[in-house]
């Protein structure tokens, strides 16, 4: 799929992503802006234990490049999440490059969250692609500005946090990865400031770097101007 966009409000359960609920093959050029919201069905009956939203796509299986979301995410039922401003997870052979997303992501319920600015959980492979935006999170999680849990599997490369404020109240929070079991290489997350970007964890533990870990802080206006920006741009 080649320069596919979408924009408007949705509000569905379980797989729910801006543009798709689950990829499986290659999308290029594609752009979603709007508002994402889980909800019950009309007898408030909780539909799924658990749920995974994208800004983009819920579930990535295959390829997506040179893409971006605008998004705000909600989410409010007893259900347990998997929310990124991109994707919700990223699975097997996926591969997303060149891609950024700008969203705010507030979830106030659930256990075992896994919340990222860009990728909930990862599994697969990530390359020169940013987040930005605000998350708040008042329920337990694994909570990070880039990505809230990297597997084993999974790698992130290249990749950074331009501006994020973030907020955590219980379980795990990271500036750029909340758990991170997998590789981590050449990933930033801008400094700390009172205004664009702060970190404010809470009760939330310290996330846990058992892969291979190659996080730095940088000044906002350092990676605003380096060539990462200009890759994830495209």
């Amino acid at each position: 799929i080649d320069r596919e966009w979408g924009s408007g409000s949705i509000r569905a359960y379980q797989y729910v992503g801006g543009l798709f609920g689950r990829n499986l093959g290659n999308v290029t050029e594609a752009m979603y802006g709007g508002k994402i919201q889980y909800y019950k069905d009309d007898l408030g009956t909780l539909q799924y234990e658990y749920t995974t939203i994208g800004g983009l796509a819920a579930l990535n299986y295959g390829s997506i490049g040179q893409s971006f979301a605008a998004t705000t995410v909600y989410g409010a039922s007893d259900t347990s999440y998997n929310v990124g401003g991109f994707v919700g997870q990223n699975l097997d052979e996926a591969k997303i490059a060149a891609c950024y997303a700008i969203s705010t992501i507030v979830v106030n319920s659930g256990s075992n969250n896994r919340i990222g600015g860009f990728v909930g959980t990862n599994q697969a492979m990530i390359q020169s692609c940013y987040a930005s935006g605000e998350i708040t999170m008042q329920a337990k999680a694994y909570v990070g500005g880039f990505a809230g849990y990297n597997d084993k599997s999974g790698s992130i490369l290249r990749s950074f946090v331009a501006t994020m404020k973030l907020s955590a109240t219980e379980g795990y929070a990271g500036q750029f990865v909340a758990e991170n079991l997998g590789t981590t290489r050449k990933a930033y997350y801008a400094l700390p400031d009172e205004t664009n970007n702060y970190y404010n964890a809470g009760a939330a533990e310290v996330g846990s770097m058992k892969g291979i870990t190659e996080v730095t802080a940088k000044a906002q206006d350092e990676l605003l101007q380096n060539d990462l920006l200009s890759d994830a741009l495209y």
